[in-house]
Formats: C-alpha cells, sequence, structure tokens
C-alpha cells in the first residue's frame, strides 16, 4: 500500500483554495467591467436616440420599419420601377463661404429646438442647373419643425430665382425631404383641391444634387405668389395669413408699391376687422362654396394640421371674396396607425384659438354648414374615390416611381382613405342628443321646447301624431346648444301623450330620424325631463316624508 504524503495534499488543497479564489476575483471583474460597458452603452444608445429625436429622424426610422412591413416582395418591383424611373434633375453649386453660412444656421436651428425667422433670413447666392439652362438663385434654409434640416444632407431650401426668371414657371419654390410632407399624401391632397376648382400648389418631385453630390429624391413645392394665382387661371391678388390679431400679407414689399394692391389690402384688412367685430356676416367676405369643399378634403384627408393657425387664404379681387389655399395636410402613415374619426371640422371649429376664429364663424352660418355637409356627402361616396384614383392613375404612378428611388419600401395608404369615407358617414349616422318635451299646456294649447345637445346643426321637420292623424310641419333650423319653443292647438278628443318628432342634420338629405316627444308626468303635472333632473333630496325635503335607506321605507 502506497501512503499519500501529508505535505503533497496541504499543496493541493492550497492551490484548490488560491484556484477558487482567482476564479472569484475574475468573475466579480467580468461581471464588474460587463455592467460598465452595459452602462456605457444604454448612455450612449439614450444620448443617440436624443440626437435622432432632436434632429426629428426617429418619425422617419419609424416610418421605414410601419412601410417595410406593408410593402413586403412588392418592395422588389417599387425597386426596379425607380430605377426605371427617369425624374427631372437639378444641380445646385454654392461656394465654401455660402455652405459655411447654411451650416451655421442648421447648427442655430438645431441648437434652438426649433427653425426661427432669424436662421430663415440668412440668404446665399447660388447656380441651379436644369437641363442644359442654368439660373442665378438664392437659397436660404425654409421651414419651421427640425425634419426640415435633420440630415446635413437631406435638409430643405427656398428658391429665389433672380433676374426675373422662372423655374417650372416659378419665380420661388421650396426643395424638401418628400418626408416632411409624407411624400405622396401632400400631391394627393393637393390633386383633390385641383379636381374641386381650389388654388392648388404645385407640387411635384425631382432629383438633386449639391455641389457634387447626390442628394436623392426632392419634392418641389410651390410658394404663394403670383405665379400661383397665374396658374390657376386666378386675378393677381392679396395671398394671406391671418389670425384676429395679426394680418401677414405674402409679398408685402412689391405690393406696398403698387396703389391699386394697397388698396386691395385696405379692403381686406376693414373687411376682416368687421368679421371679427360682428359688424357684417362671414358670407359677405368668405367664399362659401370654396371653404365647403376645403374642409371637407381636410376631413376626408384626416388632415387637420393643415387648418387652424396653418391657414392660409386668397382675397380674390373680381369676387371681392377669400378662398383657402390648403398646405401641410401632414397625414395618412402607416406608422401613424389607422386613421379615426374623433372629430370632423364642425366640431374642431369650436377649438379655442386665434387661427380657428374665421372657421367657427362660418359654422355659425346655416348656408355654409349646408354647403359643408353636402361635400361631406358627396366626398364619402366610395365612387367618388374610385373616379378619383382613376383620373389621377398615370401621374400619381409616375410620382410613386420617382420616390421608389431613394424609397422602395414606402406604400401610400390608398385604403386609409376608403375607410375615412366609412367613418365621415358613421358620424353623420349617429344617434344625437336631440330632446323634445311637453314644456307647458293651457288647456288644448301645448308648448313644446325642442332642443339640440349635438354638435351638429339640426333641420326640425315637424311633429307629428302617427295614431291622431296630426302633423305640424316645422322646417326650423337648431344650431348646437340652441333650443325653440313651438305651440300647438289640439283638437278636442286628442292626446299629446302620443306625439313624436322628426329631423335631420341641417344639409344631410339622405337621413331622417324620429324621436318621441316625452309627455308631462300624468300624476305630478311636471315634464319628465324635469323629473329627471331633480334629485332625490329635493323631492324628499319635506317634514313630513321620512326615508329610511336603511330599510327601504318612506313614511308620510
Amino acid at each position: 500500500m502506497k501512503i499519500k504524503s501529508q505535505k503533497n495534499t496541504q499543496n493541493f488543497e492550497l492551490n484548490r483554495e488560491s484556484f477558487s479564489h482567482a476564479l472569484k476575483i475574475k468573475s466579480f471583474l467580468l461581471f464588474f467591467t460587463s455592467m460598465i460597458v452595459v452602462f456605457l452603452l444604454s448612455l450612449t444608445l439614450i444620448w443617440y436616440g436624443a440626437v435622432l429625436q432632436k434632429n426629428q429622424t426617429m418619425a422617419t426610422m419609424q416610418q421605414l420599419v410601419f412601410n417595410g412591413l406593408e410593402t413586403k416582395l412588392s418592395v422588389f418591383s417599387n425597386y426596379l420601377s425607380g430605377f426605371l424611373s427617369s425624374p427631372d434633375r437639378i444641380y445646385i453649386d454654392v461656394n465654401f463661404e455660402g455652405m459655411q453660412l447654411l451650416n451655421f444656421a442648421r447648427e442655430s436651428a438645431l441648437s434652438k429646438g426649433i427653425i426661427t425667422d432669424e436662421e430663415q433670413e440668412v440668404s446665399v447666392k447660388a447656380k441651379l442647373s436644369v437641363g442644359s439652362r442654368t439660373y442665378n438663385v438664392k437659397l436660404s434654409p425654409t421651414g419651421q419643425n427640425l425634419d426640415m434640416i435633420g440630415s446635413i444632407d437631406k435638409r430643405a431650401f427656398k428658391v429665389k430665382v433672380m433676374e426675373g426668371k422662372k423655374i417650372y414657371g416659378m419665380q420661388e419654390f421650396k426643395l424638401l425631404p418628400p418626408i416632411s410632407r409624407h411624400h405622396i399624401v401632400e400631391w394627393i391632397g393637393h390633386a383633390l383641391e385641383n379636381k374641386e376648382g381650389l388654388i392648388a400648389l404645385r407640387y411635384f418631385f425631382i432629383e438633386a444634387t449639391l455641389n457634387g453630390n447626390n442628394l436623392g429624391v426632392y419634392a418641389v413645392e410651390e410658394h404663394f405668389n403670383k405665379e400661383l394665382l397665374e396658374n390657376r387661371k386666378a386675378r393677381e391678388g392679396i395671398i394671406f395669413s391671418a389670425k384676429p390679431d395679426k394680418l401677414k400679407i405674402f409679398n408685402e414689399k412689391k405690393i406696398s408699391k403698387n396703389p391699386n394692391k394697397k388698396n386691395q389690402v385696405r379692403l381686406l384688412k376693414s373687411a376682416l376687422q368687421s368679421v371679427k367685430n360682428n359688424e357684417i356676416d362671414i358670407a359677405r367676405i368668405f367664399d362659401l362654396n370654396k371653404f365647403a369643399s376645403h374642409f371637407a378634403i381636410v376631413d376626408l384627408m384626416d388632415g387637420y394640421h393643415a387648418v387652424g393657425d396653418n391657414s392660409f387664404y386668397y382675397f380674390n379681387p373680381v369676387t371681392s371674396l377669400i378662398e383657402p389655399i390648403t398646405r401641410e395636410y401632414n397625414s395618412l402613415r402607416y406608422s401613424g396607425g389607422q386613421p379615426n374619426v374623433s372629430e370632423l371640422m364642425i366640431e374642431m371649429s369650436q377649438i379655442d384659438g386665434d387661427g380657428w376664429a374665421f372657421a367657427n364663424k362660418l359654422f355659425k352660418n346655416k348656408e355654409f354648414v349646408s354647403k359643408y355637409i353636402s361635400q361631406l356627402l358627396k366626398l364619402s361616396d366610395p365612387k367618388y374615390l374610385d373616379d378619383f384614383f382613376e383620373e389621377i392613375d398615370e401621374d400619381l404612378s409616375l410620382q410613386k416611381n420617382i420616390l421608389y428611388r431613394d424609397d422602395p419600401f414606402y406604400k401610400f395608404p390608398k385604403e386609409y382613405m376608403y375607410e375615412r369615407q366609412k367613418q365621415i358617414i358613421g358620424r353623420l349616422s349617429q344617434d344625437l342628443n336631440i330632446i323634445a318635451n311637453i314644456d307647458e299646456d293651457n288647456l288644448a294649447l301645448f308648448d313644446i321646447e325642442v332642443k339640440n345637445n349635438s354638435l351638429f346643426p339640426i333641420e326640425l321637420i315637424k311633429i307629428f301624431s302617427p295614431n291622431q292623424d296630426f302633423e305640424l310641419y316645422s322646417n326650423n333650423i337648431i344650431f348646437p346648444g340652441k333650443k325653440i319653443s313651438l305651440s300647438i292647438e289640439l283638437e278636442p278628443n286628442m292626446s299629446v301623450n302620443d306625439f313624436n318628432f322628426s329631423y335631420k342634420i341641417y344639409g344631410n338629405n339622405n337621413l331622417l330620424r324620429e324621436k318621441i316627444v316625452v309627455p308631462k308626468s300624468f300624476i305630478s303635472g311636471v315634464s319628465l325631463p324635469n323629473l329627471w333632473n331633480t334629485s332625490n333630496d329635493y323631492l324628499f325635503n319635506d317634514s313630513d316624508v321620512v326615508v329610511d335607506h336603511a330599510k327601504m321605507t318612506i313614511l308620510f
């Protein structure tokens, strides 16, 4: 038998303990190092996320993911269509000093979190070539949100053509990253405006190169200028934005040199002031037909970003009426989810805010409301969209193919517009909170009060009794929050307890609704709505009545 040395055994135990201790130290160091790496990586991701958010590129990445999920295998055909497309190419050359100035303006806006007037006033000279022709132009930063300048290689510019020349028939226009106008959505909106006879901006896609660097696809958006009106065969007039406390006239310096135009501005200011002070009806100065179409298109497009503070107008010198000019729908994208009609323009016009003042007054005009509802019904007919997309099919395909050069994953959510139609019809068909009740009676003379608790103006058609061969036609218009009272004289042996009334949303001739007239209580002589709105404390506030809730008894 071989006996092991005790010393060797002790050495083995010591070595095992040393190894175990070293392993623990190594594991701890590895864990500690991993934690530091994870911490630093988290900080880096947070910082990078903040940079993406600041530059407004987070939304771009989100839209790319959602579009990719929707596009699926069609991305290959989109890529091929984009490759085969042949957009116009614009070449821009800016010298070193000019680029430094534009870069400084960009950094200034990024530090402020918004593009201010100070940055937009920066202007540099440049050469711009289209085809074989070269133009002297001035470039300026444009827009307000940082998505216009988020990428240094894909920022927005305002272009002003010098020496009285024009590019694409325009002396001023903007070059915009397509995503800032939600790709083809803005083009669709302007096509709808054109179909409905409104003043629509020219808007299309080209490919741009700056100092030899291919910037990819850009949107060309027409500026508010006389060429816009000429292209729409409208007489040259005042283009402006208006809030009750501020009127901004576009190209005011040029206008101030023309006595005729100065008089038009004075007339415009006077008329707007009179509307604000309720001295004249808004129909005297606003084109009701054009605004009805404008608001209906906004509802269909889910494009409420284009109204309110972003509203623009044209004062037509021939009709002396104000017309809408629409821009920046900012809607219809998969990353935003399926649209949902929570409110229509008729409801949103009640918003408190300077930019909504004129919309609010328009919806208080019954003639305008009728035209607006009629336009909503027209635009919400599926055949309307079928015909529209058939009419624009060739041009729409051309513009989308250009977009696919940069973004073959893009897909326009056409089905969302049909869904909007269903939602709008649903809103116009929903039950409304209209109440009619017997207010007073004096023998055979009854007063019936009808109150409109809905957000739509209604037309009261008639009060009738189906069992007693009685009809009283009304044709009264009741605006939201208002009520009317009607007197009815009954013949002998007639009862008011089975009266009904019929009504419809004013301007909607397709849906007639009926409700009962709530009678008085046979015992108390108080109308039922008054009883319903009366609390127990009021009914039993009498020393001769004792209510015991625990025993569920009432003692008289």
